[in-house]
């Protein structure tokens, strides 16, 4: 009996499926769009500028540079602060911009471990894994849930290097009430369509230091402070101002679309709550998650199936979970050549086989949050063994 049958009677995958995530978007952003074609003038410009001013506001950093993605500013903020050459620690637990932007800002990823609970870079392996050619450490507020900061400043200060920090799902994310990425010496956002908002594609760079703001402000602009003179090698990775006009509508949504995401995901791990042997989300003292996934972990020992055959069959159901991500950095063939293939990393490839995300995100209905609860405790009880 296939899936499907088994599972008769949910809700069919053609009537409405509840995707994974949703960008909350309407008349305010496409008036915002409007007025900046009609003006003629697309390049990067004033709205750039405020967006840059109001989102170094809200981290708390002296310096936002926008840029044309989050992959954009974490290449930028490489480039800008570390030599080449050198190892930069990072979690395999990823996506992998992380650790490819590195890679091609000329630097070494060296991948750490993770911890099961947060999924953030384990702290004692990250430190076992520095050298004396390590300058940075990377951490990855991964899913909207912010990692230890205070914690990685002091070791990034003990060890005389960078705290780059990757916040690309999780700006408004909260250490101790200050905003995450404002701990790091730069930090990188993502305005993806499903980040905590968005500017269709796009990117900054937060930072208080002076210099690094000017090299990654040189670096998305082809090395040139003005025409045809190139003081550095650089790139145009500028962001252009209708993304702009986008994103400063959005900010202005910012604090309400992350209550939004807090209560469906309140709702949804007091709905799915007591399912054994299912992880959910956690939030630790201190910490603010955003949800920009709801991403839970299954003990494979307890289910009949594997996480793919579960994935699989809450999709039937018409809820569109995903899984990310599947397969870790350091087993990834673009990484495993460089040497990092032969790395045991027991806690990020067990998350890679056993975790999965749902839909949390703000454009979610009451009903919809509803039916991702009854879809997801109909299969897992459907596969959990007797």
């Amino acid at each position: 009996m296939s899936d499907r049958l088994a599972l008769e009677g949910g809700r069919p995958a053609a009537h409405r499926p509840i995707p994974i995530s949703k960008p909350l978007i309407g008349e305010e952003e496409a008036d915002a769009v409007r007025e900046v074609v009609l003006s003629g003038n697309l390049r990067e410009g004033r709205r750039a500028r405020e967006l840059e001013s109001r989102l170094a506001a809200y981290i708390g950093v002296k310096h936002g540079v926008a840029v044309n993605s989050g992959t954009s500013s974490l290449l930028a903020a490489y480039m800008a602060a570390l030599e080449r050459g050198t190892e930069v620690v990072m979690p395999a637990f990823t996506f992998v911009a992380t650790a490819s932007a590195a890679a091609l800002a000329g630097l070494k990823p060296v991948f750490a471990d993770i911890r099961l609970d947060t999924y953030e870079m384990d702290l004692e392996d990250a430190a076992a894994r520095m050298s004396p050619r390590t300058s940075a450490l990377v951490l990855v507020n991964l899913y909207g849930l912010p990692g230890d900061a205070r914690a990685y400043r002091r070791l990034a200060d003990e060890r005389g290097v960078r705290l780059v920090i990757d916040s690309a799902q999780a700006l408004g994310a909260l250490v101790d009430g200050r905003e995450a990425g404002a701990y790091g010496d730069l930090s990188c956002y993502s305005f993806y369509p499903s980040k905590n908002i968005t500017t269709g594609e796009g990117g900054l760079v937060a930072t208080d230091d002076d210099e690094l703001a000017d090299r990654v402000r040189l670096i998305k602009d082809h090395g040139q402070r003005g025409p045809y003179v190139h003081e550095v090698l650089g790139l145009n990775l500028r962001m252009g101002e209708m993304e702009a006009a986008i994103g400063l509508v959005q900010l202005s949504k910012l604090e309400r679309m992350i209550e939004a995401r807090r209560r469906n995901a309140e709702r949804i791990a007091r709905g799915l709550s007591g399912i054994p042997g299912l992880h959910l989300p956690v939030e630790p003292q201190g910490r603010r998650h955003t949800y920009n996934l709801f991403t839970v972990r299954i003990d494979p020992e307890l289910y009949r199936v594997d996480r793919d055959r579960i994935v699989e069959a809450i999709r039937a159901e018409g809820v569109d979970a995903r899984v990310y991500y599947p397969v870790p950095l350091h087993m990834q063939p673009a990484f495993g050549r460089r040497g990092t293939g032969d790395v045991k990393l027991p806690n990020s490839e067990l998350a890679a086989k056993t975790v999965f995300s749902l839909p949390s995100h703000p454009a979610l209905s009451d009903q919809d949050v509803e039916d991702v609860i009854a879809a997801t405790t109909k299969v897992l009880d459907a596969y959990l063994k007797r």
